[in-house]
This record gives C-alpha cells, sequence and structure tokens, in this order.
C-alpha cells in the first residue's frame, strides 16, 4: 500500500482513492490530495463531483492501473 502511495507521489498525481472494506461497509470512498496531504471520506456517489471540483483546471491524463 505505501509503495502504491509512493509511486503515486512520485508521477505528481494529485489525488488518490482508496476503497477498503470499511470504506465499501459505509457506502464512501476516501480521497486523498497529495500535495496537501488531506483526506477526506465522500459518499461514493459524491465522489464523481468531488473530484471534478478538485481536479478543475488540472490536465487530463491517463489512469494507472496495476498490471494483471
Amino acid at each position: 500500500f505505501k509503495q502504491k502511495i509512493s509511486y503515486a507521489d512520485k508521477l505528481s498525481i494529485p489525488y488518490a482513492a482508496f476503497l477498503g472494506e470499511d470504506e465499501v461497509k459505509n457506502g464512501v470512498v476516501s480521497l486523498k490530495d497529495m500535495a496537501s496531504g488531506v483526506q477526506e471520506s465522500v459518499a461514493l456517489t459524491a465522489a464523481p463531483g468531488w473530484l471534478a471540483e478538485k481536479g478543475a483546471g488540472l490536465g487530463v491524463g491517463t489512469p494507472i492501473r496495476d498490471r494483471e
């Protein structure tokens, strides 16, 4: 887990999303602003709007996915 966060930080990924057992059980996703380190729990249905609001003005890129 820590390696993935370090990797995202190294690539200057602005936000990271965490969806573990607790988040699924509570219907939320944890979203972290990688620049400030602030992490918030947001309702799953509100996450796209949160990211759109926070990411406004950022360049558009390709999602990074784990290799299968």
